[in-house]
């Protein structure tokens, strides 16, 4: 799945956590594995969010996978990982909030850009700022066009 709403709950245990709509295909099946990964994906990576944004259907179907703990999938062509062991889920709402506790941390020794999701649009944390962009942001639509 795609989240929206990832964070950092805890450094000392390491604790992450995210929300999800409490009707998800996805949570029933972390519910029962007690695993996950969070898989980071970079500014390059835009149409492998789109396919795990999507309805249940196989979204792995041609992805290429690393190795990884049973039920954990990780994405070939994620910018780095979390292992997590399922912690805790809380119901609020129609939706639900899962804490993992990170067992294993996986990042490339070359950063590369992160892919976010802002106003409507994927974009990237670029290296300079649009001349249509106010003072300090650097936030660059990816499929924007070249200036």
């Amino acid at each position: 799945m795609t989240v929206g709403s990832f964070t950092s709950i805890s450094l000392d245990p390491p604790l992450v956590g995210f929300f999800v709509d409490s009707g998800s295909t996805t949570l029933k099946q972390v519910m029962t594995s007690g695993v996950f990964t969070v898989n980071f994906l970079d500014d390059r990576s835009e149409a492998l969010s789109h396919t795990f944004s999507g309805g249940p259907a196989n979204r792995f179907a041609g992805i290429p996978l690393v190795s990884a703990p049973p039920g954990a999938p990780r994405l070939a062509g994620a910018s780095g990982w979390l292992d997590c062991v399922l912690e805790t889920r809380v119901q609020i709402g129609d939706h639900d909030l899962v804490v993992g506790r990170v067992v294993q941390v996986d990042v490339p020794a070359v950063p590369r850009s992160p892919l976010i999701f802002l106003g409507g649009a994927h974009r990237s944390l670029g290296a300079h700022t649009p001349p249509d962009s106010p003072p300090g942001s650097s936030l660059d639509a990816v499929d924007s066009p070249a200036e």
